[in-house]
């Protein structure tokens, strides 16, 4: 019975241009001054349906008020929920064990910001659990060597992510590109190239 009596009265399902239009049409056969009601020929318009005009002014006005509150309560739960993913991002960025960094090193080595990842691969998926990569389609692709998905690094981590972040060094001599090679993911080496 609740869930009737909630898809009945879902806010977000009713349409507001329509409520919006009841509502300017009802405040105008209401205070428009009798001169004009007279000359759009709506006087027995008025006199016969008079009595369901002021509750239509009235529920719209209702409906109007509670989807602009539910419309600013969503802006400021959004604008909270934000505020934390953003923390919290932040707060994991400094706790990357060795092997993430590595991970997001690849996006970096690659020059792209979206790269197939073995979805499976626990690094790959404590990213995706700390909000720091996501993935960017719906869709993944299976192959011999398992399977990908494309992911992207998130809006919060990107301008947060830096050469010291990633510990590669400022210059880059033959044994650090040698270091920074022997770290990558095995599965960089031999994974989906896309």
């Amino acid at each position: 019975m609740e869930n009737l009596i909630g898809k009945l009265f879902d806010w977000d399902k009713i349409p507001m241009k329509l409520i919006f239009l009841l509502f300017i049409i009802s405040a105008i056969l209401l205070f428009t001054p009798e001169q004009y009601i007279q000359h759009l020929k709506l006087e027995s318009f008025i006199s016969e349906y008079g009595k369901f005009i002021g509750i239509t002014f009235i529920t719209s006005i209702g409906f109007l008020l509670v989807s602009l509150i539910s419309y600013i309560i969503r802006i400021i739960r959004d604008k909270i929920t934000n505020k934390k993913v953003k923390k919290a991002v932040i707060k994991n960025l400094q706790r990357l064990t060795n092997h993430e960094i590595f991970v997001l090193r690849e996006f970096f080595i690659n020059g792209k910001s979206t790269l197939q990842l073995p979805f499976l691969n626990e690094t790959v998926v404590s990213l995706e659990n700390k909000m720091i990569i996501y993935k960017a389609s719906n869709t993944g692709t299976a192959t011999i060597t398992g399977q990908y998905w494309p992911y992207s690094i998130s809006e919060y981590a990107l301008p947060l992510i830096n050469d010291q972040l990633l510990k590669i060094p400022t210059e880059l001599t033959e044994e650090n590109r040698t270091k920074i090679q022997s770290e990558r993911p095995e599965w960089a080496n031999y994974g989906y190239r896309g």
